[in-house]
């Protein structure tokens, strides 16, 4: 990497010296904003801290913060003697994949974990009983992670069981386990198609709190039916993802079909 490229800067960020939010989470904004962006590349070493705060016309203890904050985050990566590269690569993800976001990482750097913040049994209310196709009342299983790209949190993914599928499975839901994988290798199940349903959406306190985002951040809404070669529906979830970790990717055909927009009544928790 040539140092012109180590210097590149953007010329259209302003703080806003006169707004509530401090100007050290202002600056982490704007780099963050210009990380997403493209700006600064994944691999890239940022200016440095005296030629930061210049352009921002700000101190180099408000460049400090910002930048160590961002490198708690993920997005920077400090590297003693060298500098701060960036360190954030957005993942592509086929929509119309069966697969997770954890098991269709594009990120080879990515360490995915997850945790459970929910199991329990639930009654089917009367839009999951549509979903999954079970009488209202019927009892599922419902379990809510939270999932963790280097040990950030990205998601919010709630999904639900059916017990008469799957038999014994409670034991089997635990931290850092694919369900996926359960669901084909230890019930056999064969994935057909799936309908799946895709917004954005506001983040909540309770998805703020999670997520370590800003309540108001846009998020990812998705949801996700799954059937089997009967067209059982086999699995049913619906997860949150933060608006700016992922890019989803879509392959549309010459078909009339392709061409329909849908709205469905989706199931919020």
């Amino acid at each position: 990497m040539s140092k012109k490229d180590d210097l590149v800067m953007p010329q259209d960020s302003v703080l806003v010296m006169v707004s509530s939010r401090p100007l050290y989470e202002q600056l982490k904004l704007v780099i963050m904003s210009d990380i997403e962006r493209g700006v600064y590349k994944h691999g890239q070493k940022l200016p440095a801290e005296n030629e930061l705060a210049s352009h921002y016309k700000v101190s180099r203890i408000t460049v400090r913060r910002a930048i160590a904050e961002l490198a708690a985050d993920g997005f920077l990566k400090s590297q003693q003697g060298k500098g701060t590269f960036v360190n954030y690569l957005k993942n592509e993800y086929k929509y119309l994949a069966f697969n997770t976001i954890s098991e269709n990482a594009t990120n080879p750097s990515q360490n995915m974990t997850n945790r459970i913040i929910a199991k329990e049994i639930v009654p089917a209310d009367s839009i999951l009983a549509s979903y999954l196709q079970v009488p209202e009342g019927t009892s599922l299983i419902r379990l809510k992670r939270v999932m963790y790209e280097n040990d950030n949190p990205y998601m919010i993914d709630t999904a639900f069981f059916r017990l008469d599928l799957y038999p014994d499975i409670w034991d089997k839901l635990r931290e850092n386990v694919s369900t996926f994988k359960i669901l084909r290798e230890q019930y056999k199940v064969q994935f057909a198609r799936a309908e799946k349903a895709l917004s954005v959406v506001r983040a909540g306190l309770e998805e703020a709190t999670l997520l370590s985002c800003i309540p108001g951040d846009p998020l990812f809404s998705n949801s996700k039916i799954i059937y089997n070669e009967n067209n059982v529906p086999v699995h049913y979830s619906h997860y949150m993802v933060h608006g700016d970790r992922c890019i989803y990717t879509l392959t549309v055909y010459g078909d009339e079909r392709d061409l329909q927009v849908h709205y469905k009544e989706h199931y919020k928790e």
